[in-house]
Order: C-alpha cells, then structure tokens, then sequence
C-alpha cells in the first residue's frame, strides 16, 4: 500500500513539474514575442498592457506598474518616451552601451485600473512610482566609471502641494531638508562620544538648491556627498557616491525628481579639477542626457503654470515600421 501512495505522489509532483515548466515556457514565449513587436514597431500602450497581463497571469505575479527592459528598443540618439497621466517626458538615448535599463513607460494614476488602485495604496511607498532606472559606463584610460540616472514620479498630497506650489516654495523647502541632512557639531560631539553610526555621517552639501531652466521648465537642483574626512567614526563609515537632485512640478499634485551621479564614491563635486578622466567623462554624458530632458502636457490649454517659461515641442518618436492595419485588433501606436 505505500508504494501505491508513493508512485501516487511522485505523479502527482511530477505533474505539477511539468505544468510549471510548461507555463514558464509559454511565459518566456510569450514576452520573446511581445518584445519582438516592440523592437519591430516600437513601444506603445497596447504592449505595456501585454506585458502587465502577461505578468499577472504567471507566478511570481507582477505588480501593475510594468517596466521594461529597453536595452534593444531604442537607438542611439533617439529619445526615450515616459508618459505619466497628462504629462510626457523625453530624453535621449546616448550612444553608450547601457547596462541597467529599465523602464515604465506608461504610468496612469488619474484613471488607474483596479489592480492600479490597490498598489497606489499599498505597495507604492510613500505614493513615488518609478519610471526609469538607467545606467551607462563611461571608461578613460586603466578606470572606468557607471553614470546613473533614475526618474521618479511622485503624487503629492495637499502638504506637499503647498511646499512645492511654485518654484520659490520648492526652493525652500529644499533648502531645508537640505540641511537637515547634516549634522550639527552637537551631534557629531554626541556620537564620537558613544562611539555609534549615523547614516547622516560625512554628508556634505556639494551644491545649494538652485533654480535651472531646462528646455524651459524650471527645476530645482542641488546635490549631497558624503566624504569620509572628520572623526574617526566618520571615516570608518562607508561613502557614498555624489548625487545631483533635480526636481519641478506637474501640473499641482504631481512631482518629477531625478538623481543622477557616477559610482566613484572619491570624487569631490565641489573641486571638478580633482576629478579622474573617467568621472569627467561620466558627468558629460549625464550633462548630454540631463540637457535633453523636455517636459510636455498631452492636451495643453495654455493655462500659467510658475514653472513653465516657455512650451516646447515633444521629441519625435522613434521611427520603425507602420503597424499592420487590416487585422482585428491590432495594435496601435503611441
């Protein structure tokens, strides 16, 4: 009787295997061909959707809020394309190989579906939503560096809406939180006293929030480092590499923040004469991308907005082949 309900048990999990199996090859399958359809027509709604249903069908069930993986999607001098709600941002591929690439391309908040609902209100911390996360290397001689970008849109509540109402306001805010990031002599006497770690140790302010104008949009840059020099709690904490913030409003509720940097930690942004052949070469080309960003309102009536000077053009879209138009349901460009 118990070799019965053993060869019962290993058919049962043998079963089981193979139906695994199986539904992660019709997966793998599946994506191969929505990716495909992307590379041969180009990104669109229709195929984020894919993406989304197809992740929510098969283990470990995706959250609604798709990336993508851009690697092969996009070429060099060509521009990425994020739409979130009413608003559209642009910013070019550079011609480096890339080596993280994701991302959202679609991002809708205002009209969200039901499974959007539930991730706005439980999974998506402190209502921030990615929307890309983008890194390249950049290589002088014996060194090479990554420049990073990520790209965050943020739902503000009526708080936040006041702080970041217009560019005077964001300023100041920034400004604040700025140097509440440092610690005071007090704290660091405190903390060398009772020989603990605080993650604030060595933060520096590398750069006062300033206003910027970016293919006329003004935003709000500053940027942190963290040096090791100072007490000897400090220098045995770990550095962390510079970091560039910048940050406007869309439209009154919402928020656009990137940080960009390299991940040489050594580097002083206050003194660039210091900086290897390798970090200047980094920060150029986050100096290209950055400077290519434009911010568009899909629909704009023309209403004031303190944070638009003047109203640009989208970038063009990626040229790729027309989408097939007889068939039912095919899909359709963005």
């Amino acid at each position: 009787m118990k070799s019965v309900y053993w060869r019962m048990g290993m058919l049962v999990l043998m079963c089981t295997l193979s139906l695994e199996a199986s539904a992660e090859q019709w997966f793998k399958d599946e994506e191969k061909a929505i990716y495909a359809n992307m590379k041969r027509y180009g990104v669109n709604r229709e195929n984020v959707a894919a993406m989304q249903q197809l992740s929510e069908k098969v283990p470990p069930y995706s959250e609604p809020h798709v990336s993508i993986l851009a690697k092969d999607l996009y070429k060099p001098g060509e521009y990425y394309r994020f739409e979130m709600d009413e608003y559209v941002v642009n910013m070019i591929v550079p011609d480096v190989p890339v080596s993280l690439y994701s991302i959202w391309p679609y991002t809708n908040t205002r009209t969200p579906s039901d499974g959007m609902k539930k991730y706005l209100k439980q999974g998506a911390v402190n209502n921030v939503l990615s929307i890309a996360q983008l890194t390249w290397k950049s290589c002088a001689t014996f060194s090479c560096v990554t420049s990073s970008i990520s790209i965050t849109y943020q739902i503000l509540n009526s708080q936040r809406q006041e702080n970041y109402a217009t560019p005077g306001t964001a300023l100041k805010i920034l400004e604040e939180r700025q140097k509440k990031e440092i610690l005071s002599l007090a704290e660091l006497a405190d903390m060398e006293q009772r020989n603990v770690l605080n993650p604030r140790m060595g933060n520096q302010i590398a750069l006062k929030p300033e206003t910027v104008v970016i293919n006329g949009r003004i935003w709000i840059r500053s940027a942190m480092q963290q040096r090791k020099e100072g007490t000897p709690a400090i220098r045995y904490s770990t550095s962390l590499p510079p970091t560039y913030l910048y940050v406007t409003r869309l439209g009154q509720d919402r928020l656009l923040v990137i940080s960009v940097g390299t991940s040489d930690n050594e580097h002083d942004l206050t003194n660039p004469s210091t900086w290897s052949s390798a970090v200047r070469k980094g920060y150029a080309l986050i100096d290209q991308v950055i400077s290519s960003i434009r911010v568009t309102q899909l629909n704009d009536d023309g209403s004031p907005d303190p944070f638009v000077v003047e109203r640009v053009e989208p970038a063009p879209l990626p040229v790729r082949e027309p989408l097939p138009q007889p068939a039912s349901g095919a899909l359709k460009s963005p």
